[in-house]
Protein backbone atom coordinates (compact mmCIF):
# COMPACT_ATOMS: atom_id res chain seq x y z
CA UNK A 1 0.00 0.00 0.00
CA UNK A 2 0.74 3.76 -0.77
CA UNK A 3 1.47 6.27 1.95
CA UNK A 4 -1.74 7.67 1.51
CA UNK A 5 -3.69 4.55 2.12
CA UNK A 6 -3.98 3.47 -1.92
CA UNK A 7 -3.73 0.10 -2.92
CA UNK A 8 -0.40 -0.38 -5.07
CA UNK A 9 -1.35 -1.63 -8.15
CA UNK A 10 2.53 -1.48 -10.13
CA UNK A 11 3.62 -4.48 -8.25
CA UNK A 12 0.47 -6.50 -9.22
CA UNK A 13 0.74 -5.66 -12.92
CA UNK A 14 4.25 -6.45 -12.82
CA UNK A 15 3.24 -9.71 -11.48
CA UNK A 16 0.83 -10.41 -14.23
CA UNK A 17 3.21 -9.56 -16.80
CA UNK A 18 5.38 -12.77 -15.69
CA UNK A 19 2.57 -15.31 -15.51
CA UNK A 20 2.26 -18.09 -18.19
CA UNK A 21 -0.82 -17.19 -20.58
CA UNK A 22 -2.71 -20.12 -20.56
CA UNK A 23 -5.37 -19.59 -22.61
CA UNK A 24 -3.18 -17.80 -25.81
CA UNK A 25 -4.16 -20.04 -28.55
CA UNK A 26 -1.68 -18.08 -30.86
CA UNK A 27 1.50 -19.15 -29.21
CA UNK A 28 3.05 -22.18 -31.73
CA UNK A 29 3.93 -25.32 -29.69
CA UNK A 30 7.32 -25.06 -31.99
CA UNK A 31 8.10 -21.60 -29.98
CA UNK A 32 7.22 -23.05 -26.53
CA UNK A 33 9.98 -25.89 -26.99
CA UNK A 34 12.27 -23.69 -28.48
CA UNK A 35 11.72 -21.50 -25.16
CA UNK A 36 12.18 -24.67 -23.06
CA UNK A 37 15.11 -25.92 -24.89
CA UNK A 38 16.65 -22.02 -25.15
CA UNK A 39 15.50 -20.15 -22.18
CA UNK A 40 15.81 -22.55 -19.71
CA UNK A 41 19.68 -23.11 -20.17
CA UNK A 42 20.62 -19.38 -20.68
CA UNK A 43 18.85 -17.62 -17.46
CA UNK A 44 22.47 -17.70 -15.48
CA UNK A 45 23.77 -15.41 -18.13
CA UNK A 46 21.01 -13.08 -18.80
CA UNK A 47 19.86 -9.93 -16.48
CA UNK A 48 16.76 -9.36 -17.77
CA UNK A 49 13.69 -10.96 -19.71
CA UNK A 50 13.84 -8.26 -22.30
CA UNK A 51 17.81 -9.61 -22.75
CA UNK A 52 16.23 -12.86 -23.15
CA UNK A 53 13.82 -11.64 -25.67
CA UNK A 54 16.34 -10.12 -27.79
CA UNK A 55 18.89 -13.14 -27.63
CA UNK A 56 16.65 -15.71 -28.60
CA UNK A 57 14.22 -13.65 -31.01
CA UNK A 58 10.79 -15.68 -28.84
CA UNK A 59 8.02 -13.88 -28.04
CA UNK A 60 7.02 -13.08 -24.54
CA UNK A 61 4.63 -14.62 -24.49
CA UNK A 62 5.85 -17.96 -25.61
CA UNK A 63 8.84 -17.84 -23.16
CA UNK A 64 6.52 -16.55 -19.91
CA UNK A 65 4.80 -19.64 -20.99
CA UNK A 66 7.58 -22.29 -20.71
CA UNK A 67 9.25 -20.27 -17.34
CA UNK A 68 6.18 -21.14 -15.33
CA UNK A 69 3.97 -23.60 -16.93
CA UNK A 70 1.86 -25.29 -19.07
CA UNK A 71 -1.58 -24.30 -20.41
CA UNK A 72 -4.25 -27.54 -19.39
CA UNK A 73 -4.06 -28.75 -23.75
CA UNK A 74 -0.07 -28.42 -23.47
CA UNK A 75 -0.17 -30.20 -20.16
CA UNK A 76 -2.82 -32.72 -21.82
CA UNK A 77 0.15 -32.96 -24.62
CA UNK A 78 2.34 -33.97 -22.45
CA UNK A 79 0.86 -36.56 -20.16
CA UNK A 80 -0.24 -37.68 -23.67
CA UNK A 81 3.47 -38.50 -24.33
CA UNK A 82 4.51 -39.55 -21.16
CA UNK A 83 1.58 -42.50 -21.59
CA UNK A 84 2.60 -43.11 -24.80
CA UNK A 85 6.59 -43.12 -24.22
CA UNK A 86 5.29 -45.41 -21.10
CA UNK A 87 3.12 -47.52 -23.31
CA UNK A 88 6.27 -47.59 -25.69
CA UNK A 89 8.72 -48.79 -22.94
CA UNK A 90 5.96 -51.47 -21.53
CA UNK A 91 5.36 -52.89 -25.00
CA UNK A 92 9.49 -53.06 -25.85
CA UNK A 93 9.72 -55.39 -22.01
CA UNK A 94 7.13 -57.06 -23.38
CA UNK A 95 8.96 -57.81 -26.61
CA UNK A 96 12.15 -59.18 -24.78
CA UNK A 97 10.31 -60.96 -22.98
CA UNK A 98 8.78 -62.80 -25.23
CA UNK A 99 11.55 -63.16 -27.49
CA UNK A 100 12.94 -64.53 -24.15
CA UNK A 101 10.14 -66.88 -24.31
CA UNK A 102 10.39 -67.65 -27.59
CA UNK A 103 13.99 -68.58 -27.49
CA UNK A 104 13.66 -70.14 -24.40
CA UNK A 105 10.77 -72.83 -26.44
CA UNK A 106 12.94 -72.52 -29.52
CA UNK A 107 16.01 -74.61 -27.33
CA UNK A 108 12.92 -76.96 -26.14
CA UNK A 109 11.84 -77.46 -29.53
CA UNK A 110 15.32 -78.43 -30.81
CA UNK A 111 16.09 -80.13 -28.16
CA UNK A 112 12.96 -82.07 -28.26
CA UNK A 113 13.92 -82.58 -32.22
CA UNK A 114 16.84 -83.65 -31.53
CA UNK A 115 15.78 -86.29 -29.18
CA UNK A 116 13.31 -87.73 -31.76
CA UNK A 117 15.94 -87.68 -34.34
CA UNK A 118 18.13 -89.74 -31.75
CA UNK A 119 15.28 -92.19 -31.02
CA UNK A 120 14.46 -92.22 -34.89
CA UNK A 121 18.10 -93.17 -35.18
CA UNK A 122 18.53 -95.78 -32.94
CA UNK A 123 15.23 -97.20 -34.65
CA UNK A 124 16.96 -97.04 -37.87
CA UNK A 125 19.99 -98.93 -36.03
CA UNK A 126 17.57 -101.63 -34.17
CA UNK A 127 15.84 -102.12 -37.61
CA UNK A 128 19.13 -102.82 -39.34
CA UNK A 129 19.86 -104.70 -36.63
CA UNK A 130 16.87 -107.05 -35.84
CA UNK A 131 18.63 -109.99 -38.11
CA UNK A 132 20.81 -110.16 -35.16
CA UNK A 133 18.83 -109.10 -32.24
CA UNK A 134 16.31 -111.17 -32.87
CA UNK A 135 19.27 -114.10 -32.72
CA UNK A 136 21.33 -113.16 -29.26
CA UNK A 137 20.28 -112.47 -25.49
CA UNK A 138 18.98 -108.72 -24.74
CA UNK A 139 21.36 -108.33 -22.42
CA UNK A 140 23.49 -107.26 -25.13
CA UNK A 141 21.27 -105.06 -27.71
CA UNK A 142 22.14 -102.13 -26.13
CA UNK A 143 26.20 -102.76 -26.67
CA UNK A 144 25.44 -103.83 -30.31
CA UNK A 145 22.99 -101.12 -30.67
CA UNK A 146 26.38 -98.38 -29.55
CA UNK A 147 29.51 -100.60 -30.75
CA UNK A 148 30.49 -99.26 -34.78
CA UNK A 149 33.35 -102.05 -34.35
CA UNK A 150 31.16 -104.94 -33.51
CA UNK A 151 28.45 -103.47 -35.91
CA UNK A 152 30.81 -104.00 -38.79
CA UNK A 153 31.94 -107.45 -37.47
CA UNK A 154 28.29 -108.87 -37.95
CA UNK A 155 27.46 -107.72 -40.51
CA UNK A 156 26.47 -109.15 -44.49
CA UNK A 157 29.92 -109.80 -46.10
CA UNK A 158 31.82 -109.65 -42.73
CA UNK A 159 34.36 -112.82 -42.32
CA UNK A 160 35.08 -114.45 -38.89
CA UNK A 161 36.07 -117.30 -37.19
CA UNK A 162 33.41 -118.83 -34.97
CA UNK A 163 32.66 -122.40 -33.56
CA UNK A 164 29.62 -123.49 -35.57
CA UNK A 165 26.88 -126.06 -33.74
CA UNK A 166 24.69 -127.78 -35.58
CA UNK A 167 21.83 -129.77 -33.74
CA UNK A 168 19.68 -132.40 -35.47
CA UNK A 169 16.94 -134.30 -33.61
CA UNK A 170 17.16 -138.24 -34.37
CA UNK A 171 14.33 -140.19 -35.90
CA UNK A 172 12.52 -136.80 -35.57
CA UNK A 173 10.62 -137.81 -38.86
CA UNK A 174 9.51 -141.21 -36.80
CA UNK A 175 8.74 -138.83 -33.89
CA UNK A 176 6.20 -136.95 -36.75
CA UNK A 177 4.69 -140.59 -37.50
CA UNK A 178 4.44 -141.67 -34.24
CA UNK A 179 2.41 -138.46 -32.77
CA UNK A 180 -0.78 -139.45 -31.72
CA UNK A 181 -1.67 -135.64 -33.83
CA UNK A 182 0.20 -133.09 -35.51
CA UNK A 183 -1.14 -130.23 -32.88
CA UNK A 184 0.77 -132.83 -30.35
CA UNK A 185 4.09 -133.42 -32.02
CA UNK A 186 3.61 -129.46 -33.05
CA UNK A 187 3.45 -128.65 -29.02
CA UNK A 188 6.51 -131.14 -28.65
CA UNK A 189 8.44 -129.50 -31.61
CA UNK A 190 8.07 -126.37 -30.24
CA UNK A 191 8.86 -126.16 -27.13
CA UNK A 192 11.74 -128.04 -27.62
CA UNK A 193 13.12 -125.90 -29.81
CA UNK A 194 12.58 -122.20 -27.65
CA UNK A 195 14.61 -124.23 -24.96
CA UNK A 196 17.45 -124.95 -27.24
CA UNK A 197 17.27 -121.64 -28.72
CA UNK A 198 17.29 -120.22 -24.97
CA UNK A 199 20.29 -122.15 -24.07
CA UNK A 200 22.26 -120.80 -27.04
CA UNK A 201 21.99 -117.38 -26.21
CA UNK A 202 21.93 -117.11 -22.64
CA UNK A 203 25.46 -118.91 -23.26
CA UNK A 204 26.62 -115.79 -25.85
CA UNK A 205 26.12 -117.35 -28.62
CA UNK A 206 24.01 -116.35 -31.69
CA UNK A 207 21.13 -118.52 -32.74
CA UNK A 208 21.21 -118.61 -36.57
CA UNK A 209 18.10 -120.42 -37.51
CA UNK A 210 15.55 -123.64 -36.94
CA UNK A 211 16.50 -126.30 -39.38
CA UNK A 212 12.62 -128.21 -39.45
CA UNK A 213 14.47 -130.90 -37.61
CA UNK A 214 17.04 -129.39 -35.54
CA UNK A 215 18.69 -125.92 -34.98
CA UNK A 216 21.85 -124.10 -36.34
CA UNK A 217 24.01 -121.94 -34.07
CA UNK A 218 27.54 -120.23 -34.17
CA UNK A 219 29.94 -118.49 -31.50
CA UNK A 220 31.86 -116.10 -32.43
CA UNK A 221 35.05 -114.83 -30.65
CA UNK A 222 34.21 -111.32 -31.44
CA UNK A 223 30.93 -111.61 -29.77
CA UNK A 224 31.38 -114.67 -27.24
CA UNK A 225 34.46 -113.86 -26.19
CA UNK A 226 37.92 -115.89 -25.79
CA UNK A 227 36.13 -118.76 -24.36
CA UNK A 228 33.72 -119.19 -27.44
CA UNK A 229 34.68 -122.95 -28.01
CA UNK A 230 33.80 -124.15 -24.11
CA UNK A 231 31.11 -122.29 -24.23
CA UNK A 232 29.38 -124.73 -27.65
CA UNK A 233 30.83 -127.72 -25.88
CA UNK A 234 28.51 -126.22 -22.73
CA UNK A 235 25.47 -125.42 -24.74
CA UNK A 236 25.46 -128.81 -26.68
CA UNK A 237 25.90 -130.82 -22.68
CA UNK A 238 22.98 -128.82 -21.53
CA UNK A 239 21.05 -129.10 -25.07
CA UNK A 240 21.17 -133.20 -24.53
CA UNK A 241 19.93 -132.41 -21.04
CA UNK A 242 16.90 -130.30 -22.51
CA UNK A 243 16.10 -132.72 -25.11
CA UNK A 244 15.78 -136.05 -22.12
CA UNK A 245 12.99 -133.43 -19.74
CA UNK A 246 10.74 -132.30 -22.67
CA UNK A 247 10.86 -135.54 -23.92
CA UNK A 248 9.91 -137.15 -20.86
CA UNK A 249 7.28 -134.31 -20.85
CA UNK A 250 5.93 -134.80 -23.90
CA UNK A 251 5.99 -138.58 -23.71
CA UNK A 252 2.51 -138.83 -23.76
CA UNK A 253 1.87 -137.17 -27.24
CA UNK A 254 3.19 -140.69 -29.10
CA UNK A 255 1.35 -143.67 -29.50
CA UNK A 256 4.70 -145.54 -29.30
CA UNK A 257 7.87 -143.88 -27.97
CA UNK A 258 11.15 -144.87 -29.62
CA UNK A 259 13.94 -144.87 -26.75
CA UNK A 260 16.52 -143.86 -29.25
CA UNK A 261 15.26 -140.86 -30.20
CA UNK A 262 17.85 -137.96 -28.99
CA UNK A 263 20.05 -134.87 -30.42
CA UNK A 264 23.09 -135.30 -32.85
CA UNK A 265 25.48 -132.68 -32.33
CA UNK A 266 28.30 -131.58 -34.33
CA UNK A 267 30.65 -128.93 -33.84
CA UNK A 268 32.92 -127.06 -36.08
CA UNK A 269 35.64 -124.35 -36.25
CA UNK A 270 36.66 -121.72 -38.58
CA UNK A 271 35.98 -119.03 -40.76
CA UNK A 272 32.22 -118.29 -42.10
CA UNK A 273 30.84 -115.38 -43.58
CA UNK A 274 27.39 -113.80 -42.80
CA UNK A 275 25.29 -113.47 -45.92
CA UNK A 276 22.18 -112.26 -46.57
CA UNK A 277 19.05 -114.11 -48.20
CA UNK A 278 15.89 -112.67 -48.46
CA UNK A 279 15.74 -110.72 -44.97
CA UNK A 280 17.47 -113.21 -43.24
CA UNK A 281 20.71 -112.84 -42.62
CA UNK A 282 22.61 -116.52 -41.97
CA UNK A 283 26.34 -118.11 -41.68
CA UNK A 284 27.75 -119.94 -44.28
CA UNK A 285 30.91 -121.70 -44.71
CA UNK A 286 33.06 -125.12 -44.65
CA UNK A 287 32.60 -125.22 -40.90
CA UNK A 288 28.66 -125.02 -41.23
CA UNK A 289 28.88 -127.63 -43.79
CA UNK A 290 30.61 -130.21 -41.83
CA UNK A 291 28.97 -129.32 -38.44
CA UNK A 292 25.97 -130.09 -40.20
CA UNK A 293 27.28 -133.37 -41.13
CA UNK A 294 28.65 -134.58 -37.88
CA UNK A 295 25.38 -134.10 -36.31
CA UNK A 296 24.54 -137.67 -38.20
CA UNK A 297 26.23 -139.31 -35.19
CA UNK A 298 24.36 -141.07 -33.11
CA UNK A 299 21.15 -139.31 -30.75
CA UNK A 300 23.09 -138.15 -26.90
CA UNK A 301 26.29 -137.92 -29.00
CA UNK A 302 28.58 -134.44 -29.58
CA UNK A 303 31.31 -135.16 -32.25
CA UNK A 304 33.68 -132.27 -32.45
CA UNK A 305 35.62 -132.06 -36.14
CA UNK A 306 39.81 -131.70 -35.75
CA UNK A 307 40.04 -127.70 -35.70
CA UNK A 308 37.38 -128.07 -32.63
CA UNK A 309 39.69 -130.47 -31.33
CA UNK A 310 42.65 -128.52 -31.41
CA UNK A 311 41.41 -124.84 -29.84
CA UNK A 312 39.64 -127.03 -27.18
CA UNK A 313 43.08 -128.63 -26.91
CA UNK A 314 44.77 -125.01 -25.90
CA UNK A 315 42.27 -124.75 -22.45
CA UNK A 316 42.33 -126.01 -18.82
CA UNK A 317 38.94 -124.50 -18.09
CA UNK A 318 36.76 -127.91 -19.44
CA UNK A 319 37.15 -131.17 -18.01
CA UNK A 320 36.39 -133.02 -21.19
CA UNK A 321 36.52 -136.57 -22.61
CA UNK A 322 37.78 -137.38 -26.36
CA UNK A 323 37.38 -140.64 -28.16
CA UNK A 324 38.67 -140.69 -31.68
CA UNK A 325 36.14 -141.83 -34.57
CA UNK A 326 35.20 -142.08 -37.56
CA UNK A 327 32.18 -140.52 -39.57
CA UNK A 328 31.94 -141.88 -43.18
CA UNK A 329 30.43 -138.72 -45.47
CA UNK A 330 29.18 -139.44 -48.29
CA UNK A 331 31.63 -137.62 -50.66
CA UNK A 332 34.73 -137.50 -48.07
CA UNK A 333 34.81 -141.00 -46.79
CA UNK A 334 35.74 -141.68 -43.53
CA UNK A 335 36.81 -138.85 -41.45
CA UNK A 336 38.27 -138.67 -38.54
CA UNK A 337 36.41 -137.15 -35.71
CA UNK A 338 36.10 -136.92 -31.84
CA UNK A 339 33.18 -137.88 -29.61
CA UNK A 340 33.36 -135.57 -26.65
CA UNK A 341 31.68 -135.48 -23.54
CA UNK A 342 31.74 -132.49 -21.10
CA UNK A 343 33.19 -134.16 -17.47
CA UNK A 344 33.13 -130.66 -15.12
CA UNK A 345 33.71 -127.14 -15.49
CA UNK A 346 37.00 -125.96 -13.96
CA UNK A 347 36.75 -122.55 -13.98
CA UNK A 348 34.44 -119.91 -14.74
CA UNK A 349 34.77 -118.89 -18.22
CA UNK A 350 35.78 -115.23 -19.39
CA UNK A 351 32.98 -112.71 -20.21
CA UNK A 352 31.87 -111.37 -23.45
CA UNK A 353 33.01 -108.55 -24.64
CA UNK A 354 29.46 -107.11 -24.21
CA UNK A 355 28.85 -108.48 -21.12
CA UNK A 356 32.04 -106.71 -19.29
CA UNK A 357 31.05 -103.51 -20.58
CA UNK A 358 27.62 -103.62 -19.16
CA UNK A 359 28.74 -104.30 -15.92
CA UNK A 360 30.84 -101.82 -15.87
Amino acid sequence: MSDDGKEDKTNEKNDMDYKPVINNTNIKFSDLIRGIDKGLHSLAGVKSPEGLFEAYSISPEALKASLFAFSPSQQKLQAEAIEIRENLKRKINELNELNSKSGTEMEKLKEANRSLRAEYEKAIQKDNLRHLLDRVCNESHEFLLNSDNLKLVLREGSALNAFVLSIDIRRSTDLMLKAKSPKAFSSFITELCVQLRGCVVENAGVFDKFTGDGILAYFPKEFSGNDAGCLAIKVASNCHDIFDNVYKKHVNSFTCVPVDAGLGIGIDFGQVYLTKIGNDLTVVGTPVVYACRLNSCSAGKTVINQPVYEELSKSSKLNLLFAASAIDFKYDGKILCYETVLNGINEEFDSPPWKTISNN
